[in-house]
């Protein structure tokens, strides 16, 4: 069996790379029929993880160097506490 090299899957796309004309939601549903959602689990157990990348690419007014960079985007990290590992 073979399968076509593309970069996004003939299934959710046509060849010339427009979205392809299908109902996705059936798919999904089939797709997930068989299992329960889950609960959130309390925020002390939790991970934040934030894209630095694009913190820095939200910025309206940049800084001038590389250090104030920094400091700003490390002051716009939420201090939640201390970091637990728990292995």
């Amino acid at each position: 069996m073979t399968y076509p090299l593309t970069p996004v899957p003939y299934s959710i796309t046509t060849a010339d790379g427009y979205l392809a004309k299908n109902d996705k939601t059936k798919a999904f549903n089939y797709l997930s029929k068989d299992y329960a959602d889950t609960n959130i689990p309390p925020e002390a157990d939790t991970l934040t993880v934030y894209d630095g990348n694009a913190c820095f690419h939200s910025l309206k007014d940049i800084p001038g160097n590389f250090s104030q960079i920094s400091a700003k985007l490390f002051g716009m990290i939420g201090k939640a506490g201390d970091l637990k590992y728990r292995w």
